[in-house]
């Protein structure tokens, strides 16, 4: 896929790394926050668990990386369409934002925590 349309695997990549949990990227924070708040109210046994099943995705969520990255041939294309100015729109507001966090990781902690606030 990265032979053939570059900019789609390099976002798609991030994305997956965001949600496997790589650090510092939004799924690694929000991860984080999840645990951290079931370690402080001394939910032991799930975090635990959560860790575990975190740790398998993760391992593939970086192995579907792996094949659309180094996998030539045909085994390894699943879509390569035309990309329209909407579309690149869309995947480049979802990059941005994840990125965010590279940037400013308190500007997006603290409207989810405001988010989460006003649904109480």
């Amino acid at each position: 896929m990265a032979d053939r349309n570059f900019l789609v695997a390099v976002v798609f990549g991030i994305l997956l790394y965001s949600i496997a949990g790589i650090p510092p990227l939004a799924g690694f924070y929000s991860k984080l926050c999840i645990l951290l708040c079931l370690l402080s109210n001394n939910y032991i046994v799930i975090s635990v668990i959560i860790a575990i099943f975190s740790s398998v995705a993760c391992f593939y969520y970086i192995r579907l990386v792996k094949i659309l990255s180094f996998t030539s041939g045909r085994k390894s294309l699943f879509w390569i369409g035309d990309s329209t100015k909407h579309v690149e729109f869309i995947v480049a507001l979802f990059v941005s934002v994840i990125c965010l966090f590279l940037l400013r990781p308190s500007l997006l902690l603290n409207s989810a925590t405001i988010a989460a606030i006003s649904l109480m």
